[in-house]
């Protein structure tokens, strides 16, 4: 199968569909080609809308307060499958209906989940639930994980090129900042996870 992720846009043309259950308003004119990341965060009122959307479907114990969001209980985990293409697509198309259920609203995620795939796939899904449904992307929580370097399978990059990488466009860091163990690099030097977000 040829990369699925940078077909997202056709793929949804493809569907034709109509919404579904508290997504039912579909923006005929989305544009998914657009990479840049969402701004924004999970809110307090975001969370909330979200929890309330589909009420008549989900339980309202399906969501409890955490801090000052309201969450889903289930957590969509993307750190399970094989770093290919059609796990892409499986993922994509699990975590785009687990979020239009009206029932998860809490991502965990990684780069260093299927080597770097599973924050570009979640970003697709976030992307296409903004633009093509209505979603706000302040409903959805999103748990990641900072200071690991790890294979990036999309653009083949080594662990090593990558702390190379660091190391040359920052001046504060040294080789001895980061940690090797098990193939993977550590580091929670401010600049490194400055420059990982």
């Amino acid at each position: 199968m040829d990369e699925f992720l940078p077909k997202v846009h056709d793929f949804e043309v493809y569907l034709r569909d109509e919404g579904w259950q508290s997504f039912s308003q579909v923006n005929e004119q989305f544009d998914l080609s657009g990479t840049d990341p969402l701004p924004g965060c999970a809110t307090f009122a975001g969370t909330l809308k979200y929890s309330e959307r589909s009420d008549d479907l989900v339980d309202p114990f399906n969501f409890s307060e955490f801090g000052h969001l309201t969450l889903s209980k289930m957590i969509f985990g993307s750190g399970s499958g094989n770093s290919d293409p059609n796990t892409d697509l499986d993922m994509y198309c699990a975590l785009k209906y687990a979020i239009m259920s009206g029932g998860v609203n809490h991502i965990d995620t990684s780069h260093t989940f299927r080597r770097h795939r599973s924050e570009m796939v979640v970003g697709k899904v976030l992307h296409t639930l903004v633009e093509k449904y209505g979603l706000d992307r302040e409903e959805v929580f999103i748990n990641s994980k900072q200071g690991f370097v790890g294979l990036d399978a999309v653009n083949g990059e080594l662990p090593d090129l990558q702390v190379e990488e660091v190391l040359n466009s920052t001046s504060l860091m040294m080789r001895s900042d980061f940690l090797r163990f098990n193939g993977l690099h550590y580091s929670l030097h401010p600049d490194y996870l400055n420059w990982s977000l």
